[in-house]
């Protein structure tokens, strides 16, 4: 099946759609204007017996009609029950999601190369309503994968040129690239890219070579260009260790390293800030992926002390390595997969 038959095939289902779901409609509207009409009914109803029973007060000599006389509505007009008209609004509703996915996959695939982006999100609808249709969806999806694929290509080569002409070297295959130990993970489907510190988030960016050098630059500098005074810090980090031991009044000399690093931000926030206004403004950001860069620089390369007492990473357990409270990813070679999960941090006194 080419794209042009993918694409009949498409437009084939809309139409049949469309009026499975004009049917529904139709139903649901003629159910409405007979409810409205017997509502109308028994309300006239009410107020001609409401007047007549005045009207006998104001000539009580009159003589009340027989009931038989002045009988009820007639039995309403055959509706369908209140479940039965909720599943066919469900139905209504699930047949509009399905025809705006085919119209957006038909919009897709009406062009060469197909669109990446319109595809995708027509996707996951067409799976869940087409079932019974699993050679279509075959198709479409083979379809999908070879556009992406070659958008990869392209875009690939282009985001390299553009590093390239700033002398950066980009490296990997869409849509996990690095440049160092920045990760560059580009999404086609969203038309965005983002970007990591090792495995912290940093910044995210729009699809375009131009917006992705940007973001990638102000993320190093944010990152790793920073001027951070390698004595201050570990003493800072040391107080914020005891301050955690003593939380946890815990007798162990490990404390919980992201733990560590929360006690670290607060320490850095001024003094308006932590004793007269914690607004957002005076806030000073100290993001995972910093402290992840200052823990490898000035603990695991440089082996700075305070004073006497020598800190320790302690590695992550595989169960600890799933959650971001337990554990945090050092990177420390020259890549972002290049590192490890650690959890624990302690201070010790050297010999």
């Amino acid at each position: 099946m080419s794209q042009q038959e993918l694409l009949a095939t498409i437009e084939q289902l809309r139409e049949r759609y469309k009026q499975q779901r004009k049917l529904i409609a139709d139903l649901l509207k003629d159910l409405k204007t007979d409810q409205d009409e017997q509502r109308k009914r028994r309300n006239r109803y009410a107020r001609i017996k409401q007047d007549y029973a005045q009207y006998l007060t104001l000539f009580p000599s009159e003589t009340p009609l027989e009931e038989s006389l002045a009988p009820e509505p007639p039995p309403a007009a055959w509706l369908l029950p209140e479940a039965e008209r909720n599943r066919l609004r469900a139905n209504h509703k699930m047949l509009d999601n399905l025809l705006n996915a085919l119209q957006t996959a038909s919009d897709g695939l009406r062009i060469e190369p197909p669109d990446v982006v319109k595809l995708s999100k027509a996707q996951e609808t067409l799976k869940r309503a087409l079932p019974d249709l699993p050679d279509l969806l075959e198709r479409y999806d083979s379809v999908l994968q070879k556009a992406t694929e070659d958008l990869s290509i392209y875009f690939g080569t282009s985001l390299v040129a553009a590093f390239a002409a700033e002398g950066l070297t980009l490296e990997g295959r869409p849509p996990n690239m690095h440049i160092g130990r920045f990760a560059i993970k580009l999404n086609f489907a969203k038309r965005a890219a983002h970007i990591l510190y090792g495995k912290e988030f940093v910044g995210k960016a729009d699809l375009t070579p131009e917006a992705i050098l940007k973001a990638y630059r102000t993320a190093h500098k944010d990152v790793a260009e920073r001027q951070e005074d390698g004595k201050q810090w570990i003493k800072m980090l040391y107080e914020a260790w005891r301050i955690v031991r003593f939380r946890q009044n815990s007798k162990e000399p490990a404390a919980n390293l992201v733990a560590c690093y929360v006690e670290l931000t607060l320490q850095q926030q001024s003094s308006n800030f932590l004793k007269r206004e914690p607004r957002k403004s005076l806030f000073k950001d100290y993001t995972r992926a910093q402290f992840a860069y200052d823990v490898d620089l000035f603990i695991l390369r440089r082996r700075l002390h305070y004073d006497d007492h020598i800190p320790y990473l302690q590695p992550a357990i595989l169960a600890q390595t799933d959650s971001p409270e337990t554990s945090l990813w050092i990177v420390s070679g020259d890549q972002p997969d290049s590192g490890r999960y650690y959890s624990l941090l302690a201070f010790k006194r050297g010999d």
